[in-house]
């Protein structure tokens, strides 16, 4: 399989789990999230193992030895990195949080209500922490994510990316929602950059010229500091018929304006907006299920 094929079916596979993640109650995400610290707990001989050969191949490369301290996982990284993700369940559910609530003069009642973004493109550099943070971080606010770790911290991305799939599986959330792209090629972040039939936003995290490539190059949305999305609810109150305008054409959102104008139950329609965390509606996101996974 070539590299774009091998980007392709993980962007594909996690937008074929990001109705299903989107979908999971408060409780379920929460214990994915506790589930997960308790893999990295139980699988940190092979994690260091891992780290230890990525050790091995960046010494003798020749990098500095503050890139090696980067790079370099321990037992107290590993509990770390656990205890980050029960922090992360502690925090107080994004999702179906009302923003704000306006009428119109027409009658028109607008809600502005958070909801996931669908999937998250995540490009980093070679701290293997990331990925624990990242993966939290996307599934407690109900997004799948496509994971893109430095080429230097391969193997042991590659291991905690998978520990953290296998761990969220066991509590019932879809395993698919958490992918890790193995392959260190350069071409597979920019085969990643230009995935927006499958990815809804791509985050870089990085030095200054990295985050510069990912500006210039993705075809998807992306967002240096942070995600969320600004979700229009409106609702009919009098008898204007006519389908309401807003929001942002060109990108592909979870709540597109391809969608305005189309009814959704209870007389709702909706338009989208990009901005940060995320949020859930069951019935809305029913309806928004992407066709294109």
């Amino acid at each position: 399989m070539d590299i774009r094929a091998l980007v392709e079916a993980k962007a594909r596979a996690a937008c074929g789990a990001k109705t299903a993640l989107a979908l999971t109650p408060t409780r379920l995400r929460n214990e994915a999230l506790l589930q997960m610290g308790r893999g990295l707990e139980e699988k940190a001989r092979p994690i260091l193992e891992a780290n230890r050969a990525d050790l091995d191949r960046a010494r003798a490369r020749g990098h500095p030895r503050a890139f090696l301290d980067r790079l370099t996982l321990t037992d107290g990284r590993i509990e770390e990195m656990a205890q980050g993700l029960r922090q992360i369940a502690a925090l107080p559910d994004p999702l179906g949080e009302t923003v704000d609530v306006w009428r119109r003069p027409n009658g028109l009642e607008i809600s502005r209500v958070r909801v996931p973004l669908g999937v998250i493109g995540f490009v980093y550099e070679s701290r293997p922490n990331v990925t624990a943070d990242a993966a939290g971080l996307c599934l407690k606010s109900g997004n799948a994510v496509v994971l893109r770790g430095g080429s230097e911290a391969t193997e042991s991305n590659a291991l905690i990316a998978a520990v953290l799939a296998k761990s969220i599986e066991k509590v019932g959330a879809p395993a698919d929602a958490i992918q890790f792209i193995e392959n260190p090629d350069r071409a597979a972040v920019l085969a990643l950059l230009e995935m927006d039939r499958y990815l809804d936003l791509i985050i870089p995290r990085g030095g200054e010229a990295f985050v510069r490539l990912v500006a210039e190059r993705a075809r998807v949305d992306r967002e240096a500091t942070q995600l969320e999305l600004e979700f229009f609810e409106i609702t009919r109150r009098g008898g204007n018929n006519a389908a309401p305008r807003g929001g942002r054409a060109g990108k592909r959102h979870l709540a597109d304006v391809r969608m305005f104008g189309n009814a959704l139950p209870g007389g709702v329609t909706v338009a989208g907006h990009n901005v940060h965390h995320a949020v859930r509606n069951t019935d809305l996101l029913h309806e928004l299920a992407d066709p294109q996974c």
